[in-house]
């Protein structure tokens, strides 16, 4: 109620138990577009104490066979640990007491077989929540029988997010699982994961796996207070980067029998509201975190997004630098020898870094790349710049090259590699740093990337020995940023700071705590020196009107051993250097 609505976001009432669907239409005047969402909205009884058995499986029953040799859903020559189905929220329903799964093999008489349910965080595994185990004969009787084996939970599992059944495969000699799966092109969405021989989780949709879409014929019983589900908070803007004086609109994601919200937005106009889906104004540029707390009344659950929202200068002055890279410089080892993010077995022939968009800034002047490792001394290696389209990169836009040995060298000596585009590269769409890897026998390159799970979002990418581009999430299904730092202008403004570059010179490094700064003849007027520690955060500021020799003793004592950035400014421009602190 109602059943039809012209606003963009309307707020509905159900209040008949049942199943509905969704349909909406968009015109711009002159063409439309509809989209119907089918069984969309699931109406359960308010305070109804009921348990569902829920499944994702449809279609023909298929046992899948791996090329070596055993099953793809159960035991195989690849020696994969596990096999798990994915089980979607259900806000209705708060507790799993039971599972059933289809076996299409089973053999032994030795293992005891463990079940384990985990919990979701962001679309993977998190944590294991609940066990049960079983002997894997009364698995073989199941399928000499023809029955489906039931697994009881005891005590039920409490479940608040999306949850994966997980069969743990046995290992003794002469035992053997394998479960029964829809066949290819029948799964609306996959369902299936796994873990391989090294413990990683990775979906049967992995294009590193088996590159298909499938659901297992694993059945969950899942049961609630329906109605009575506690609130849990959650939100979303239609935009999350603005230009100062810009209207963001938020959209409640709640879940719960909810009567009331308490938003609260740092730097917005207003700075709170109550309404459900409130429009705020962002006035200021800075960077902004929004809270919202949800209540039914009894129960309340507060989220808070933290550096949520970013307001930009639309006529900036000076040019910035700009990275997505933030906590603790990484350097991955490759199952194939060499590195995750450079030369690896694979014969992977570029990395490259995403930047998204930025509408105040038109130009990329330079940009920084910290190299982890460098050998050789024969290449030539090309730096390019791609520009997005949807998402992927599109086309080349700008390049520029530099012997391999200059990188060595700021390998060696502990400084970021510097790449001035001459000319300046226009940048109309978000757009791709990409560092084309060596081929020349003994020539390797690696970039420092954070931790996974570090990362927000994952804005590393490669291409892979066929040319084709993949996200890091794709293929090595990590989130990871890359340690490329971008300096960006708005029109008519640049930097010139080859000569500036030249003239810094930072000793020792590695540092024990004290540091100097050669500054040559820089001009110190104006100049300011700031040091970031790698999660982005200054820890030392020095202004030049402070500045009284060009000679700098910096006492970084205070400061844990690390990796931090030095970055010194002038009217000139802007000059970076990796500072190493280590007792």
């Amino acid at each position: 109620t109602p059943s039809s609505s012209t606003a963009q976001n309307p707020t509905v009432t159900y209040n008949t138990i049942g199943t509905y669907d969704v349909s909406l239409t968009v015109g711009d005047g002159s063409t439309t577009d509809a989209t119907t969402k089918t069984s969309y909205i699931q109406v359960v009884e308010q305070g109804s104490s009921t348990c569902e058995t829920v499944t994702n499986f449809l279609g023909t029953p298929t046992l899948y066979g791996a090329q070596d040799g055993g099953y793809l859903s159960g035991n195989n020559g690849y020696g994969d640990l596990s096999k798990a189905e994915f089980f979607a929220e259900m806000p209705q329903y708060n507790t799993l007491d039971s599972a059933y799964v289809l076996f299409g093999a089973a053999t032994g008489s030795s293992s005891t077989i463990t079940i384990n349910v985990w919990d979701d965080n962001g679309g993977t595994p998190n944590s294991i929540i609940g066990s049960a185990t079983m002997p894997i004969s009364d698995i073989v009787a199941d399928v000499n029988n023809g029955d489906v084996t039931g697994i009881d939970f005891t005590p039920d599992i409490n479940i608040s997010t999306g949850f994966y059944i997980e069969v743990v495969l046995p290992t003794t000699a002469g035992d053997t699982l394998a479960i029964v799966t829809n066949a290819e092109g029948e799964a609306t969405t996959n369902t299936a994961w796994e873990t391989w021989s090294d413990g990683t989780w990775y979906a049967y949709s992995s294009s590193s796996g088996w590159n298909m879409s499938l659901n297992h014929a694993v059945s969950a019983v899942v049961c609630g207070q329906a109605g009575s589900n506690p609130p849990v908070a959650n939100f979303e803007a239609d935009q999350t980067s603005v230009a100062a004086g810009t209207t963001v609109n938020f959209s409640d994601l709640s879940t719960g029998t909810l009567t009331g919200w308490s938003w609260s937005f740092s730097g917005g106009t207003p700075t709170t509201s109550t309404s459900q889906n409130p429009s705020i104004v962002y006035n200021t540029p800075g960077t902004y975190d929004v809270s919202l707390t949800v209540t039914d009344g009894t129960d309340s659950d507060t989220e808070t997004k933290t550096a949520y929202i970013e307001v930009y200068d639309p006529n900036p002055s000076v040019c910035e630098t700009v990275t997505n890279f933030s906590g603790t410089p990484t350097l991955y080892g490759a199952q194939d020898g060499g590195y995750l993010a450079g030369n690896n077995g694979y014969g992977d022939l570029s990395k490259a870094e995403f930047f998204e968009a930025m509408p105040q800034y038109n130009t990329l002047d330079s940009a920084y790349v910290y190299f982890g490792n460098a050998t050789g001394s024969s290449s030539t290696i090309t730096f390019n710049v791609w520009d997005d389209n949807g998402g992927t990169p599109n086309s080349i836009i700008g390049s520029e090259t530099m012997p391999i040995s200059d990188i060595v060298s700021d390998v060696t000596n502990g400084e970021l590699t510097g790449i001035n585009f001459d000319p300046d590269i226009t940048i109309s769409t978000g757009f791709y740093i990409e560092v084309v890897l060596p081929t020349t026998a003994g020539d390797t390159l690696a970039i420092v990337t954070n931790a996974d799970g570090e990362a927000t979002t994952n804005t590393a990418w490669e291409t892979w020995s066929d040319g084709a581009w993949h996200s890091y999430a794709d293929g090595w299904q990590m989130d990871l940023n890359h340690a490329v730092f971008a300096v960006v202008c708005p029109d008519g403004v640049g930097i010139d700071n080859a000569d500036m570059s030249n003239e810094v010179h930072v000793f020792p490094n590695p540092t024990t705590g004290q540091l100097y700064v050669d500054l040559g003849s820089i001009n110190t007027d104006n100049a300011s020196i700031n040091i970031y520690n790698m999660f982005g955060s200054i820890v030392r500021t020095i202004n030049g009107s402070s500045i009284n020799s060009n000679v700098l003793n910096i006492d970084l004592s205070d400061l844990s051993n690390g990796l931090y950035i030095l970055q010194i400014e002038n009217e000139q421009g802007k000059v970076t250097r990796r500072v190493s602190i280590a007792r």
